[in-house]
């Protein structure tokens, strides 16, 4: 039997806290890059993500995206639907720098000789 949508919403709201800011944070397990998780429909997923869900009653066409730029932050004021690229976009004009692999998608390791940065 599976679970009733108001027991996924307590269970998700029991995990947040308002700050000063308007953010809804996050504050149970989070990821090295500071972005919650959470167990929704029988797997885990990212808990921005899931207040999509939950707000919305489906996933978003792309990715969900922070407008106020906090990666704990769960209110859906500040998520949006984006695309691969405007996630992009968003962290060259923040200045932030993408997660770093040290293999490849194809399993290779990467090294000072094999990598090439284009703009």
């Amino acid at each position: 039997m599976g679970m009733k949508k108001s027991d996924a919403h307590e269970r998700f709201f029991e995990k947040t806290r308002m700050d000063k800011s308007g953010c809804l944070l996050w504050t149970a397990y989070t990821d090295n890059n500071g972005y919650g998780r959470f167990s929704l429909n029988g797997g885990p997923i990212w808990a921005h993500r899931a207040a999509w869900i939950l707000a919305k009653g489906r996933g978003p066409s792309g990715l969900v995206l922070h407008k106020c730029d906090t990666p704990r932050c769960v209110n859906i004021k500040h998520l949006y639907d984006g695309t691969p690229r405007e996630n992009s976009n968003d962290m060259y004009e923040r200045r932030e720098k993408p997660p770093l692999s040290k293999i490849c998608k194809n399993g290779h390791r990467l090294t000072g000789k094999n990598v090439r940065f284009s703009k």
